[in-house]
């Protein structure tokens, strides 16, 4: 079962994913759009937008005052049909497979008091104040030289008390308790035996025109790129006889 998500395209070699979804027994996508990883699935529900179901958010990143308030958005339109939220859809198959004693026994609204409960909101304030309610945060420079309850500096919120440069908790579990370099599992050095096949190492770069692998069916979006792009050195691809505006393919 996969979520308003685009697994296909999200992770390199897309055909081995796409192979991959083919071959599961049983796949339930829920989205609002048709992509490459919903027409894989075998059933295709559809699920409310932004605009058809209520919302909980708690703080909006962009600044301290927007950071400071939680809002719970309410719907602007009837939601379609029979068309139900992602969360509705998870905590009701979640309580049908017996685990409704981990998702309040699928009360949504149950759900979202437990997250607000050490705020102190409650949705019947945010219901009754559709723009919001400001929790006030404040920021507090070198809180790590607060006094505890000890009467000491408080520190920082580790095991230490102090900044931890040598993690020992990373090495009670096996893992390096300092920041060490590890060689891929796949490049030129861990893997010479590939590297006369697949010379070239690829990263990604995002898109200033979507949103990670969202908004491609978007007309207005896709006419400033319609076609996926690859840059590549110029000497690079000199070597290999290929021009601007050429269309490649990509191997990995």
């Amino acid at each position: 079962m996969s979520f308003g998500s685009n697994l296909t395209m999200a992770h390199g070699d897309s055909a081995r994913g796409r192979d991959a979804l083919r071959a599961l027994d049983f796949h339930v996508h829920l989205d609002m759009f048709m992509n490459p990883t919903a027409e894989q699935a075998d059933i295709v529900l559809p699920v409310t937008d932004a605009f058809e179901a209520e919302g909980l958010k708690v703080g909006f990143e962009v600044s301290q005052e927007a950071q400071s308030l939680v809002q719970l958005r309410a719907p602007l339109v009837p939601a379609a049909g029979e068309v139900r939220s992602d969360t509705a859809v998870i905590f009701d198959l979640a309580t049908r497979l017996g685990f409704g004693a981990h998702f309040f026994d699928g009360d949504v609204d149950a759900g979202w008091a437990h997250h607000l409960e050490p705020s102190g909101v409650t949705l019947t304030q945010l219901r009754e104040d559709p723009a919001g309610v400001d929790l006030g945060l404040e920021t507090r420079h070198r809180k790590y030289a607060e006094p505890g309850d000890d009467g000491l500096p408080a520190g920082f919120d580790t095991p230490t008390g102090r900044i931890d440069l040598f993690v020992e908790d990373f090495l009670d579990i096996g893992q390096s308790p300092v920041p060490v370099f590890a060689e891929p599992a796949l490049s030129p050095r861990s893997r010479p035996d590939l590297a006369d096949e697949f010379p070239l190492v690829l990263t990604c770069a995002k898109s200033l025109y979507f949103c990670e692998t969202q908004h491609r069916q978007v007309a207005s979006l896709r006419r400033h790129e319609p076609d996926p792009q690859v840059e590549l050195h110029p000497d690079t691809a000199g070597d290999r006889g290929i021009a601007e505006g050429d269309w490649v393919r990509i191997s990995t």
